[in-house]
């Protein structure tokens, strides 16, 4: 029971260190408008410092209501939410889908901390979904031919093909599956951590120049793994008096992203990170800008062309939601600001850098 407990407090703090990270990183997105690249849920301006103030109480009411009697949490958590909505209707570009986990997390220790079987199922229940649903949307060429190759070792002796790419898709899916039972979870759990560690590595200003952000979610799933794995003999499958959490739980985490697998759902919202789905957004200039040259995708040329979630997470810390009207809307700022905007591109670069003069 004392191990139990001490296990749990690890996941609580973890989770806590990191989403505070995640407030840090997303500074400048989170807790600021951004002049060309903020744009408005339903065209509603909110005043900034309402938005500074609501990111305040957004980061600070999960962190408290996991740290109160849940006859209180479920107020605070509530609050944490309704905020969250709030600066998301400022900005829809602060709509991730890592927020979305985060606070189903912090959902579990709320509600559920009171009984350690109904947690230890909630969480596998979330994390499991996650593993699914993220595998299942990268079954596409894009992430076969563009994002798989970026996580794999080229230096190893088998050269990548698609069948590899199409393998990397489908072990996610399994491992996902994997977690629920008992007999493989344990070493599943060390997979997944291995995998999270090389995603990291790769993603990270280390490897492909991404952004800091990726560090602190791959952390609390790394926690995640750890307290299943620890915990696995231990507890068993409970859902009891927890049902009206799991069902909010499945709704995120499952139904959602189940449903954007046949239908449209927004990118963001759909479990589709790094799947290779995304619409990728490129603005070309006709001349240098020189506040975006240190992004400058041909820096040799007269003319420039920068990538708005490069953008993004160079100057916020937080990813661009790619749906096409904001991309548009975004590219008609800059059309105002600078003079020598010349067009959107709604594809990958390699497919049109040779239309450009």
């Amino acid at each position: 029971m004392t191990a139990s407990i001490n296990h749990n407090n690890f996941l609580k703090y973890a989770l806590i260190i990191c989403w505070l990270i995640t407030a840090v990183v997303g500074y400048h997105g989170f807790f600021e408008d951004h002049e060309l690249l903020t744009v408005s849920l339903f065209n509603i301006k909110i005043p900034e410092s309402f938005i500074f103030l609501s990111a305040i109480v957004m980061f600070l009411s999960p962190i408290i209501a996991v740290l109160t009697k849940p006859v209180t949490g479920k107020y605070l958590f509530a609050l944490g939410v309704i905020t969250y909505g709030i600066i998301c209707i400022g900005d829809v570009h602060r709509i991730t889908p890592y927020m979305i986990a985060y606070f189903s997390l912090f959902a579990c220790f709320t509600f559920l901390k009171q009984d350690r079987h109904i947690f230890y199922t909630a969480l596998l229940f979330t994390i499991s979904g996650i593993y699914i649903f993220s595998g299942l949307h990268k079954f596409n060429t894009t992430f076969i031919t563009d994002v798989a190759p970026r996580f794999y070792f080229h230096s190893l002796p088998i050269s990548y093909d698609i069948r590899m790419g199409f393998f990397m898709a489908a072990i996610e899916v399994l491992l996902g599956i994997l977690l629920f039972f008992k007999k493989t979870r344990k070493p599943i759990t060390v997979i997944l951590i291995v995998m999270h560690l090389v995603i990291m590595w790769k993603l990270s200003p280390w490897k492909h120049g991404w952004n800091y952000i990726v560090i602190p979610w791959n952390l609390i799933m790394m926690s995640s793994l750890f307290y299943i794995f620890q915990q696995s003999n231990k507890l068993r499958f409970k859902i009891g008096s927890g049902r009206s959490v799991f069902i909010g739980l499945a709704m995120v985490i499952w139904i959602i992203p189940g449903y954007s697998q046949f239908f449209y759902v927004p990118e963001n919202i759909s479990m589709k990170l790094y799947s290779g789905k995304t619409i990728p957004g490129y603005i070309s200039f006709t001349e240098k800008v020189p506040q975006f040259e240190s992004m400058d995708a041909q820096p040799k040329k007269t003319y420039m062309v920068i990538f708005l979630m490069q953008l993004s997470l160079e100057e916020r810390g937080i990813g661009f939601n790619p749906e096409v009207v904001y991309y548009e809307k975004v590219f008609s700022r800059f059309r105002e600001k600078y003079s020598s905007t010349n067009q959107l591109h709604l594809e990958s670069y390699k497919k049109f850098k040779n239309e450009l003069p």
